[in-house]
């Protein structure tokens, strides 16, 4: 047997690693393709939608902020990490939206909604046919994208985990999901964690090609509209709310998800809400006045009208009244003490 020093040993496999690396990296590139009929393709995906009359249009650029929430959205292995705020707002609006990805750039936007992705346990996990890559899950309740499904035969898979969600299918315990769903807002989100249960060799097993029509169905909430599919070679763009404003909108739905999902003891909740109320009783007697500012007994009386200046009256208009002068009945008493005070004067003048 032949046995390398072990410099030529790590070069040796310093040199694998590499080449695996690159030859893996030039077939992924035909991995997921929508026409690709090998095994590595989608061809039969796309097949199994039209057989269902179900619009599942393959798009090159996806602009979320014009995309409508009754259109369903399906994303298999994601190269690029997905706008998660996008996802996020169109999810609240009522969109259904399913990732399936393993290996690629999907883990992002499940952290953001507390789904973990890790490498599955291989105790007491079913095998097809005792093959260590193709692992069994099995369905654990009802539910419509599990209707009509015995087994998921999974390639290579991953597992994805959330703290609050019981595994659709998975392969052992709640660790162990390969298919979670929950609501978010009034959409929905289906997490997969094998994005290669949808290629065309995996769609010869009968559970998957069921579980496949089960999700289309399910995505496809407005059948006129379809399902889009997006693969690797997607581009994701578009933000609906633009500017300051929409930006200070996300980043307070962010702060109030991650705040409703904090297990807050029922203690400080009930301490909690006796200081705001404690709060806003103070805050209540001290705003208004501790005395009212009108008097009980004046507040009915009819309210007085301005006093009036009584006018000086001159020593002509007296003079004048003496010496029989007419006032005139409804001239002011400014007009009738000029013509008191003119006739005055006339009596005074020296006769000509």
């Amino acid at each position: 047997m032949l046995i390398l020093p072990s410099s030529q040993l790590s070069a040796f496999v310093a040199f694998g690693a590499l080449w695996w690396s690159v030859c893996g990296a030039s077939a992924r590139a035909d991995d997921y393709r929508p026409d690709g009929t090998d095994w590595n393709g989608l061809s039969e995906l796309i097949s199994l939608a039209a057989a269902e009359d179900i619009p599942l249009r393959a798009v090159d650029d996806v602009d979320l902020g014009r995309t409508s929430p009754t259109t369903g959205l399906l994303v298999v292995y994601p190269a690029t990490p997905l706008p998660k705020r996008d996802i996020a707002r169109l999810l609240r609006a009522g969109m259904r939206i399913a990732v399936a990805d393993d290996f690629g750039a999907g883990a992002e936007l499940f952290r953001h909604f507390g789904i973990d992705r890790h490498f599955p346990s291989h105790q007491n996990v079913l095998r097809f046919r005792t093959k260590p890559e193709l692992l069994v899950a099995r369905p654990r309740y009802r539910h419509a994208l599990t209707e009509g499904v015995s087994s998921l035969v999974t390639n290579h898979p991953t597992v994805v985990q959330h703290p609050a969600l019981e595994p659709l299918a998975g392969f052992g315990d709640a660790s162990q999901g390969v298919v979670l769903t929950g609501a978010v807002g009034n959409g929905r989100l289906v997490a997969i964690s094998d994005p290669s249960m949808f290629i065309n060799n995996m769609l010869q097993f009968s559970g998957n090609r069921r579980f496949a029509v089960n999700l289309l169905r399910y995505l496809a909430v407005d059948r006129e509209e379809g399902v889009l599919l997006a693969t690797p070679s997607t581009r994701f763009s578009g933000d609906g709310l633009s500017g300051d404003r929409a930006q200070r909108k996300l980043a307070l739905n962010d702060w109030i998800a991650k705040v409703s999902r904090v297990d807050t003891p029922p203690a400080a909740l009930w301490i909690g809400a006796t200081v705001i109320t404690a709060i806003f009783l103070v805050f209540a007697t001290t705003a208004l006045p501790l005395r009212s500012p009108y008097r009980a007994e004046s507040m009915w009386l009819r309210p007085r009208g301005p006093r009036r200046k009584k006018r000086r009256v001159g020593p002509d208009f007296y003079r004048a009244v003496r010496r029989g002068a007419s006032i005139l009945v409804g001239a002011g008493r400014g007009e009738a003490q000029r013509n008191a005070g003119t006739r005055a004067r006339r009596d005074r003048s020296p006769p000509p």
